[in-house]
Formats: structure tokens, C-alpha cells, sequence
């Protein structure tokens, strides 16, 4: 998160209006088929 907003660490709480957050892109949890009869 801090290496996509360099300086984001060095804003007071709560941010001020403007600032912008750039959130990173998160992979899509993958989901595991298990077969319990055949």
C-alpha cells in the first residue's frame, strides 16, 4: 500500500480532502473443488 503512495505515511489522521489513496489490485481468491463421491 505505502509503495503505491509514496508520502501517504507522512499525511496527519485523519487525511484532508483531496488526498488521493491508491489502492492496489488484489487477485481473485481462488476456490477449490473437492469431490467427496465419484
Amino acid at each position: 500500500m505505502l509503495q503505491e503512495n509514496p508520502g501517504l505515511a507522512d499525511e496527519p489522521q485523519p487525511y484532508r480532502t483531496g488526498v488521493v489513496i491508491v489502492l492496489p489490485d488484489l487477485a481473485a481468491p481462488s476456490i477449490e473443488t473437492i469431490e467427496l463421491w465419484g
